[in-house]
């Protein structure tokens, strides 16, 4: 069961893009979290004063794929080791700060793994 949801994950793409100068808030599933939703359990706050170079850096270090890449914007896919769960990370710099939103394709519940994925991002940049 969890190797078809894997499939089915490489198949679906989530990612959003950027509509209006922002990235999409979060559907009803806790299984995302995005800097521009306002609900407390999907909202990550974006990261000050950072570069999109700094951002590119870390995620080819953390070996996640990046998918589509402009002047202000990065869709990367993150792909899980076991069942091949595929989780699409955005970032967006705008005004000063990098924004970010980042999803699971399949499944209801992420046990926090989107969340403690941006944090992790969050946290090498600053170093």
């Amino acid at each position: 069961m969890f190797f078809s949801k894997g499939h089915k994950s490489k198949k679906k793409v989530a990612s959003k893009g950027v509509e209006n100068g922002q990235l999409a808030a979060c559907f009803n599933k806790p299984n995302c979290v995005s800097s521009f939703d306002k609900r407390d359990e999907f909202f990550i706050s974006p990261s000050e004063g950072k570069t999109l170079e700094k951002v590119e850096s870390v995620l080819h270090d953390l070996n996640f794929d990046i998918v589509e890449k402009k002047e202000n914007y990065i869709h990367a896919t993150e792909t899980s080791k076991i069942f091949g769960f595929v989780d699409d990370i955005e970032i967006l710099f705008k005004e000063g700060n990098l924004h970010y939103r980042s999803s699971s394709r399949v499944g209801y519940s992420d046990l926090g793994a989107n969340r403690k994925r941006i944090q992790k991002i969050k946290n090498l940049i600053e170093k």
